[in-house]
């Protein structure tokens, strides 16, 4: 390979020049040149030297002659106030290969001068030199990767093969494989959830415990009749693993068909309602064997008709499809079944799927108004013509004279948009005000655009609504078949609880409740807790019976497990009907005049359910009223709950209960303790917690 660098070639430029100029000066002219002529000249002089000289030199390396070293050339004087030059300056070929000796003798260049180098930014990107390439950070591994060793103080799962490539298979049926996790903590690991990535993964009945040391199975099923050449899916399983609570396994593989179609799926996606369709399908058969194939169905399905086309025997068909109108409103599908004369694949199915698009277009097809706007509310709609033929808006008309709606044309014929006005404090009629688009169309004159406010939704909670009212009239039944009304309740501070012995979320709250009344006022004459179970009962003589219905005795044995304080039955449905409880548990909270202070529903977790009700029930025995209730402050996770923190043992946080009250004072004659410094109270391995950045 020849090559002339930049520096021999300007070398043998300036010999020429200086030869010309010698021979111009003792020689006579005969014609005066141009200088744009006499450059041309030498540079072409130049190029043939230079072409000359690398010739030379690489016949003489072919030859094994060693070239010498050009003779080392005296370094210029320096001028004043630049140091002199050393043998320790890179050339321009040295400097382009070497970035870091290039800024190395600027840096000491600049000092010799006086100067520095600005300092340079952590956060800029290097500018990428020739020769050089920028390294990538590494991307997230699509698989977990779960810390080796021993857990203390917590599970710790572990997978030894998160990943599991199946290779090259073929399309036979479902591949399975079952992972083994392992728990490599010292307390027990609950499995919570195994998600897979898609529906042609499925995961079966997998171990949901696993004991410190031991090891359990999550078996996954993977249907291979949608999948095509190489795939990955993924496994999600969430456990009580505080370090690695989600762990993501993968499956891998490329999947070979006996019989492949491609594509897959024939899809005309939009189709006009006087348009005519065509696609091809290839069928390849992979097996090595001679193919026949037949139709097991119809040739003509909906507007779908096809033909088969042997191009290769007994190897490759085609597989041809024609849509034709007319066609059926939105989507038009259909699956036609192939016959082969393959064990490994006896029958091919080919799904067809064609879209009709609407040759006018209304998008939104409908105003939905969820409440009567406060200020002037405006709704676009756009009018698209998806057809060759131009259309033309007439006129457009409202049935309700408060909802103006107006029109503008965008592109002739083609798009326009309409605008729908609903003035402040209006509320359509919750069946439906038309707004009418005329057109010039002679298949479609009328277009209908449903304007609709949406009907209230009923009150979810509609037992808060008896809060300050006299408790209603009613009369529940004990076991032993004695009565309890609601005048027995005056006269002492009463706690109704309404349960149900199915709801997960009555399980947890009754025993709460239950420990507080153990606790501080099971000996106290002024206060009364009642539990009041919601289930159905059981009936003899019902012509159809109940499947949800339990006896007393069964209802009894389950609510004795929970709670501890008093017990009835509510037969004939006064909690439903008259107390408005429509979800359970619904605590109500009685005043000694028999008017409902307070109702709490549910068992929230963002506050402490039972110090909440101890507040409310001393300010009542004080003589308080629920104006005198403090706020409930929400946010923090209830007494006793746990959470992951890093540093701990365990990777597990004691929190603390949430501070009941905001600005109001205890009841008098109950100490309040004072609020200690979160700062000097979090111990020395938790940092203390950040504040949230408004």
């Amino acid at each position: 390979m020849i090559v002339v660098t930049l520096g021999q070639m300007r070398l043998m430029e300036k010999t020429m020049i200086a030869s010309h100029d010698s021979k111009a000066a003792t020689a006579q002219p005969a014609r005066r040149e141009l200088p744009f002529q006499r450059r041309i000249r030498i540079a072409t002089l130049t190029l043939v030297c230079g072409f000359a000289l690398a010739a030379g030199s690489a016949l003489a390396q072919e030859k094994g002659e060693q070239e010498q070293p050009p003779p080392k050339q005296e370094q210029p004087a320096a001028k004043e106030g630049q140091p002199p030059a050393t043998e320790e300056q890179p050339s321009a070929k040295e400097e382009q290969a070497n970035p870091k000796t290039n800024m190395e003798w600027l840096r000491k260049k600049l000092e010799a001068e006086g100067k520095t180098l600005p300092p340079a930014d952590p956060k800029a990107t290097p500018p990428v030199r020739p020769g050089q390439t920028r390294k990538i950070p590494p991307k997230t591994p699509a698989v977990t990767e779960t810390p080796k060793g021993p857990v203390t103080g917590a599970p710790g799962i572990r997978c030894d093969e998160p990943v599991k490539d199946f290779g090259e298979v073929w399309a036979d049926g479902p591949l399975k494989h079952a992972y083994i996790i392992r728990n490599e903590g010292d307390q027990d690991l609950r499995i919570e959830k195994v998600k897979p990535s898609c529906g042609c993964t499925l995961a079966g009945q997998f171990d949901k415990v696993i004991p410190p040391g031991g090891q359990g199975k999550i078996p996954i099923s993977l249907k291979t009749n949608k999948l095509r050449a190489k795939f990955k899916k993924f496994v999600t399983v969430n456990s009580n693993d505080p370090v690695t609570p989600t762990l993501r396994m993968q499956l891998a593989g490329t999947i070979k068909h006996h019989v492949d179609v491609a594509p897959a799926n024939l899809r005309f996606s939009h189709v006009m309602e006087d348009e005519e369709h065509d696609a091809t399908a290839t069928i390849t058969n992979n097996t090595g064997k001679p193919m026949e194939l037949t139709f097991q169905s119809e040739q003509t399905i909906g507007p779908f008709s096809v033909e088969l086309v042997e191009k290769e025997p007994g190897k490759v068909y085609e597989f041809k499809v024609h849509a034709k109108p007319p066609y059926q409103p939105k989507l038009n599908r259909a699956t036609f079944s192939l016959k082969t004369n393959l064990k490994e694949q006896p029958k091919v199915d080919i799904p067809i799927t064609a879209y009709l698009t609407p040759r006018l277009e209304l998008r939104p097809h409908q105003v939905v108004v969820n409440t009567a706007p406060a200020a002037e509310m405006k709704r676009l709609i756009r009018f698209t013509n998806n057809s060759a033929k131009p259309v033309k808006v007439l006129s457009i008309e409202s049935d309700d004279p408060k909802i103006a709606a107006a029109y503008t044309e965008r592109t002739p014929g083609k798009n326009y948009e309409i605008t729908i006005t609903i003035p402040p404090g209006h509320m359509p009629s919750p069946t439906g005000t038309l707004v009418t688009v005329k057109t010039d169309d002679p298949q479609t004159p009328t277009l209908k655009i449903p304007v609709k406010g949406r009907q209230p939704r009923p009150d979810r909670y509609p037992a808060k609504k008896l809060v300050g009212k006299p408790a209603p009239k009613a009369t529940f039944t004990a076991m032993d078949d004695s009565t309890v009304s609601s005048d027995d309740l005056t006269g002492k501070v009463t706690v109704l609880d309404f349960y149900k012995t199915r709801c997960g979320f009555c399980k947890r709250q009754i025993p709460a409740i239950s420990q507080l009344y153990q606790k501080k006022y099971a000996d106290n004459p002024n206060v009364r807790f009642v539990a009041v179970a919601q289930d159905p009962l059981k009936d003899p003589n019902a012509a159809k019976p109940n499947p949800r219905a339990r006896s007393k005795e069964e209802i009894a044995e389950i609510y004795n497990g929970l709670g501890k304080f008093e017990h009835v039955f509510d037969p004939k449905n006064f909690g439903k009907k008259d107390f408005k409880v429509r979800g359970v548990p619904t605590l109500m909270l009685l005043g000694k005049d028999g008017t409902v202070e307070a109702v709490h529903i549910g068992m929230p977790r963002d506050h402490d359910l039972a110090a909440t009700v101890e507040t409310e029930i001393d300010l009542l025995l004080a003589g308080k009223t629920r104006a005198d209730f403090p706020e409930i402050v929400k946010g923090r996770p209830a007494a006793g709950k746990t959470r992951a923190v890093k540093g701990q043992p365990g990777g597990k946080k004691v929190v603390p209960p949430p501070l009941r009250t905001a600005g109001n004072p205890k009841p008098a004659g109950k100490a309040t303790a004072p609020q200690a410094d979160p700062a000097k109270s979090t111990p020395d391995n938790v940092p203390p917690a950040k504040e949230s950045k408004p």
